[in-house]
């Protein structure tokens, strides 16, 4: 194990400093006289090494930055920043400008500036969407513009505006992920026969029964079933029962069924029930069967769940 050495007393020089004792007196070296008292060779002038008897004038002066700049540098600095101050824009006082275009029109500017910004303007928050309803309805930020139009509209008619320029668009609009929303919300908003058109175009071609299996579909025709009267969508809803026990089974048609059951005349109920009547161990079997059934049971009369159950005419 390596002895450690002791330090040097007080006052005793280290083997280091007197190493370098040595070698200043056999050479000269010029930064020698800055070192302190004992460690500058005999003969040499003390050059500027601080004492603790220096004055605190000459610690001060030591202390200051070096500025190697010549008084020519530093005279056309100064005329530069005198140049940039010249050329700077004066900043009027907004108050002083309204004092004194009170007092120099007499009267006539009179209104303060609060009273200025009160009075202002607001813009318009919503954008027109006239002529591009179809055109915006496709788009993730266009549908909301145009549903934020259609709350900031004022009377009937012009949401009516609106919402005819989707009109040849139904079908498409029912299947677009981002037109839906505002077929739906046309549906909320207008009266019934506004939006027969929806009604029509989504009769032709069987196209009932393909929107109650879309995922967006299936959404339009819970809102006509929750807003139209039963004359206005007895032919829309007489081709969804026809296919009842299919679309109970079917992840996006079972919720246009059970919608039926909650909505529907009691006429309606019952022409569920004998449709399900011989598809009871199918709807028990399949997950969205089984949330018709439970509608079935909340929804239908009594006198119908007991004929579904048992099976009677």
């Amino acid at each position: 194990m390596a002895m450690r050495r002791a330090p040097p007393k007080t006052g005793q020089t280290t083997f280091p400093a007197k190493a370098l004792l040595a070698r200043l007196c056999c050479s000269s070296a010029t930064w020698a006289g800055y070192l302190p008292d004992g460690f500058r060779p005999a003969g040499l002038k003390n050059k500027g090494y601080l004492t603790a008897s220096a004055s605190a004038d000459v610690r001060q002066k030591l202390d200051k930055p070096v500025n190697h700049r010549s008084a020519g540098q530093q005279q056309q600095q100064q005329q530069q920043q005198q140049q940039q101050q010249q050329q700077k824009p004066q900043q009027l006082d907004s108050s002083a400008v309204d004092a004194s275009l009170t007092r120099n029109l007499g009267g006539q500017w009179s209104r303060s500036r609060s009273e200025v910004k009160k009075t202002a303007p607001q813009p318009f928050l919503g954008l027109p969407v006239a002529g591009r309803v179809w055109e915006l309805s496709q788009d993730p930020a266009g549908c909301r513009e145009v549903q934020h139009a259609m709350d900031l509209t004022p009377d009937d008619d012009s949401l009516l505006t609106i919402a005819l320029e989707l009109e040849g668009h139904s079908r498409q609009a029912v299947q677009c992920p981002h037109a839906n929303h505002v077929l739906q919300k046309c549906i909320l908003m207008l009266r019934p026969e506004a939006f027969q058109f929806v009604i029509d175009e989504l009769l032709q071609c069987g196209f009932p029964l393909k929107a109650a299996r879309h995922r967006y579909g299936c959404r339009i025709l819970q809102r006509l079933v929750e807003s139209c009267p039963r004359r206005q969508t007895a032919d829309l809803i007489d081709a969804l029962i026809r296919e009842a026990p299919s679309l109970a089974c079917h992840p996006y048609g079972n919720y246009v069924i059970q919608h039926l059951l909650k909505h529907g005349s009691d006429g309606q109920r019952a022409d569920l029930c004998r449709c399900f009547r011989d598809n009871l161990r199918d709807l028990s079997a399949n997950r969205f069967g089984c949330a018709v059934i439970k509608s079935v049971a909340q929804f239908c009369t009594p006198t119908d769940q007991d004929s579904w159950a048992t099976g009677a005419p």
